[in-house]
């Protein structure tokens, strides 16, 4: 790749190269030549060359990584990434692949994440020793953090299925994962379209795609996390499961859309009369056992002002 920057930008380039006024340049080279979108940028060629030039500065090659803190130039655009709903798990989970076996053990280690919360490289390497009752225990091989994480009765159920015939998980390519994933999500008809955004420099598309388009390894741990909070359980607890440090990244997570907030709404006000004011709302779908996340969420408002009304 560095080849090719140096024919954008008509110069020979070394380790003494990137500079501050070089980092306008290196950029723009993924964007008008390459046609990258300016968050696959930022977090993957910008970088892989910052943990480059940090090494250059720890080895002693160069004195500071001039690359470093410097504001991206562009806007970056929202991740085109979806979790999955309560039902379509259970849809995925049920349906009949015995005819199938590559798409089986798809199917698998993918539900395994959704109900653990797993990164793939984790998810994939799990063995019988990581089992403890009915909790798994693994080091990470991200972060080497040692989780435990429990295990409902469709991760046990699915576990044992291999191990008790002493097979092993399957091991697939992260890429041949993602591309059996939407064939796996095409087949459970999963059709809902998606509007995703994509930003390259200054110029913007926007395109519409199919919701099992969009599956990729990463939509379960998504999953997880989002099923989990719509569920309640709170942040720091699921932070402890999932191995997040960083309560900002942890909420990246969340994939609570629009619709989420429009069925609560379509809901309460099915049987709410229009004189009703927000506190009746709020009685309403307390009543109708609505989480308060859900509820402050859906209505925009704080959760001690909930808790203030039902008080």
């Amino acid at each position: 790749q560095l080849k090719s920057i140096e024919e954008h930008i008509k110069f020979g380039l070394n380790i003494h190269s990137f500079r501050k006024d070089f980092y306008q340049d290196f950029v723009d080279y993924f964007v008008f030549e390459r046609g990258q979108q300016n968050s696959t940028i930022k977090d993957n060629a910008v970088k892989k060359i910052n943990t480059f030039l940090n090494w250059l500065v720890s080895s002693g090659h160069i004195e500071r990584n001039e690359f470093k803190g410097i504001k991206f130039p562009y806007k970056i655009n929202p991740a085109d990434t979806v979790s999955l709903t309560e039902q379509e798990l259970n849809t995925i989970y049920n349906l009949d692949l015995s005819q199938n076996d590559k798409l089986k053990q798809v199917r698998d280690v993918f539900c395994l994440e959704c109900y653990t919360g797993l990164r793939y490289s984790d998810a994939k390497k799990v063995s019988k020793s990581n089992i403890s009752g009915d909790s798994l225990k693994i080091f990470t091989k991200k972060t080497t953090d040692h989780l435990e994480i429990p295990l409902r009765d469709e991760s046990l159920k699915l576990l044992n299925s291999y191990f008790e015939k002493n097979l092993s998980l399957p091991e697939i390519s992260t890429q041949k994962m993602n591309d059996y994933l939407k064939e796996l999500g095409e087949l459970c008809e999963f059709n809902d379209t998606i509007n995703i955004l994509k930003i390259s420099g200054n110029s913007k598309t926007e395109l519409v795609k199919h919701k099992y388009e969009l599956l990729t390894t990463h939509t379960g741990r998504r999953t997880f996390v989002t099923l989990s909070y719509q569920k309640g359980i709170p942040d720091f607890l699921l932070m402890r499961i999932t191995g997040h440090k960083s309560i900002e990244t942890f909420r990246k997570y969340y994939r609570i859309k629009d619709i989420d907030a429009k069925k609560t709404f379509l809901e309460a006000w099915a049987t709410i009369q229009p004189k009703y004011n927000t506190s009746e709302i709020i009685k309403n779908l307390i009543i109708k056992k609505v989480s308060l996340k859900t509820i402050a969420f859906s209505l925009g408002i704080d959760i001690e002002e909930i808790r203030k009304v039902i008080s």
